[in-house]
């Protein structure tokens, strides 16, 4: 476990926002129990045993480095920020069950496949495989300790077993994670536009 050299939760919170990668660790340290207890707490009460704890928190780290992390910067020291941090989260894996159980994405995503023809066009298939050369592009294209951290994502590995693999903190490997997938959003959306310009 490393030290924490900071010394309040406002020196920590303004090196996370930083971008300082040490601060990033030792907020993974700090606030780690927090947000695991929070959300298997809440996990319990959605009946979501099926839902791994370790890619929830995953999901809440890369949720809190979103938008040049915006929801830390929400935080104005009003409160404690554990305080602030345990509905953050509430919020946070609130808003991943709605998603997946019952939201309009889910809804329209069934709706999708319950419907779609069990034969695909060569159109279709031609966009299918393009958008893959890209993602592999784009994973390719990440530092290499990220790239590891989505081939065993993809391989099926939990960020736990990642941990595990790798013999590093489970609370860095959610924060690599969270950056690889959010360099990952970003890269394909750029690509997306080139070729939607014509380049």
């Amino acid at each position: 476990m490393p030290s924490n050299p900071y010394r309040t939760e406002e020196a920590l919170i303004a090196a996370c926002l930083s971008g300082d990668p040490e601060a990033w660790e030792c907020f993974a340290v700090q606030y780690r129990r927090i947000i695991r207890s929070t959300a298997a707490q809440l996990r319990r009460g959605q009946h979501a045993a099926s839902t791994d704890t370790d890619d929830l928190e995953g999901h809440i780290y890369q949720k809190l480095l979103e938008d040049d992390r915006r929801r830390l910067r929400a935080w104005k020291g009003r409160a404690k920020f554990s305080t602030y941090l345990v509905q953050v989260t509430r919020n946070l894996v609130l808003d991943y069950y709605a998603l997946r159980n019952k939201g309009p994405l889910s809804e329209a995503y069934q709706a999708h496949t319950e419907g779609a023809s069990m034969e695909t066009s060569l159109e279709d298939e031609e966009i299918q495989r393009a958008r893959q050369e890209l993602f592999r592009a784009a994973v390719q294209g990440l530092p290499e300790k990220q790239a590891m951290i989505i081939q065993l994502r993809l391989a099926g590995k939990t960020l736990n077993e990642i941990a595990a693999i790798t013999n590093r903190p489970l609370g860095t490997i959610g924060v690599e994670n969270s950056r690889a997938m959010e360099k990952l959003r970003v890269a394909m959306m750029d690509r997306m536009q080139e070729l939607k310009d014509g380049e």
